[in-house]
């Protein structure tokens, strides 16, 4: 409730999804059947890999596999369409936060000298084929198809991206035909100071009262009760005796419920109004020491609990650095899209430079024209914002 306060004092939305969430987000998604072929001591993800062995993995499986079941193998490829899991992975790896920080001053991440770092080991791994070279132009359902060919190996993004195309594998070749999420550690790079888990515990959404609403207190005391341990469980668990049942003081879904989900979510939901209305939840363990969110986290997925196994130690708390941005509308805003637009085109070019010199030339371009496009008066606003709000949140 602090740090959701405006900076009048006064608080004008309840969070909703607040608590960090434990799981993580990010990984260098691999086909475990293929780990355990060429690296079987890091198959299990209790220990990460270098970014050396990574690269090692990528070129055996170019030099052993030209084809599968008849298609050309891609070593690595890339969902083009959401570059922010590919970079978001690669920053896991590098310990790479929202801004850099540089002796207390916020500044673009990419003027972390890591960044430069990150992108060059991409452009290398792009000159030598082990990335595919149309990724850049590769859409989500392009992607999705490519996965379930069983021809790729590798895939940076969020454990649960794959979706479909893992339930294809699994079906064609057993649970350890899926990609799994793991940890990949730059050089210099504490494996505990990576940052693959980026998650706000202020929530993803929020819930406010319209000045329109003529029952202000009996709308509070509603919210009050839906924010309580008995509506976290009402909304996201169903009623005793339906949906669930108490065991030694636990609750326990019903088997044919739960299975009920995995068959067909959307019906599940509309009949049962479990997961319906997702509101003020918490992210967590209840009292009991159980999830809240039953039908996602009861029961974890193969999938799942690898992530959490190899990825848990690298969530991070974003809050403090986000919405930091100039507000929309002002000229400080125009000039922060601007530099956002040099950003994003500078890195795809840099990833695919002929050279590691033109890597490199392309990278001080971007640095050098994000300066001209004025990017030092929209990180003073960064900071600007960051100061009031560590003061807002420190003040009582």
């Amino acid at each position: 409730m602090t740090k959701t306060r405006n900076t009048d004092g006064k608080n004008y939305y309840l969070a909703n999804w607040y608590g960090l969430d434990s799981d993580p987000v990010f990984g260098m998604l691999m086909r475990q059947s293929l780990l355990e072929e060429f690296l079987p001591d890091k198959a299990d993800g209790s220990q990460p890999l270098t970014t050396d062995e990574f690269e090692a993995l990528l070129k055996n499986f170019k030099q052993k596999y030209n084809t599968i079941d008849g298609k050309e193998s891609i070593p690595m490829t890339m969902n083009g369409e959401n570059m922010g899991a590919n970079l978001g992975t690669f920053k896991g790896m590098w310990g790479l936060k929202t801004y850099y920080d540089n002796n207390g001053r916020l500044q673009y991440d990419v003027k972390d000298p890591k960044y430069r770092e990150m992108l060059l080991y991409m452009n290398r791994l792009y000159r030598e084929g082990l990335i595919e070279k149309e990724f850049a132009i590769s859409k989500t359902q392009t992607w999705i198809q490519k996965l379930t060919t069983g021809a790729v190996f590798a895939t940076p993004g969020a454990y649960w991206d794959p979706g479909n195309g893992n339930a294809a594998l699994k079906k064609d070749g057993g649970e350890k035909n899926q990609l799994f999420a793991y940890k990949v550690v730059a050089p210099g790079v504490d494996p505990a100071q990576t940052t693959f888990g980026p998650r706000s515990s202020l929530g993803w959404d929020a819930i406010a009262i319209t000045k329109n609403n003529k029952h202000p207190e009996e709308t509070i005391k509603l919210f009050n009760y839906l924010a309580s341990d008995e509506g976290q469980h009402l909304l996201l668990w169903g009623k005793e005796g339906e949906q669930y049942t108490m065991v030694d003081g636990k609750r326990q879904p019903k088997p044919e419920f739960l299975q009920s989900f995995k068959d067909n979510w959307d019906d599940t939901v509309k009949k049962s109004g479990v997961r319906k209305w997702l509101w003020f939840i918490k992210n967590g363990l209840d009292p009991n020491g159980q999830p809240y969110d039953m039908a996602v986290k009861f029961q974890r997925s193969e999938v799942d609990e690898l992530a959490i196994k190899s990825l848990g130690d690298s969530v991070w708390d974003t809050a403090q650095y986000d919405n930091l941005n100039p507000d929309g509308g002002t000229p400080q805003a125009l000039t922060a899209q601007k530099v956002k637009d040099i950003m994003d085109q500078s890195i795809t070019r840099a990833i695919i430079a002929p050279s590691e010199a033109e890597a490199n030339s392309v990278f001080d371009k971007m640095l050098e024209d994000m300066k001209k496009a004025g990017d030092e008066k929209v990180e003073d606003i960064i900071n600007e914002k960051y100061a009031q709000r560590m003061e807002l949140w420190s003040s009582k």
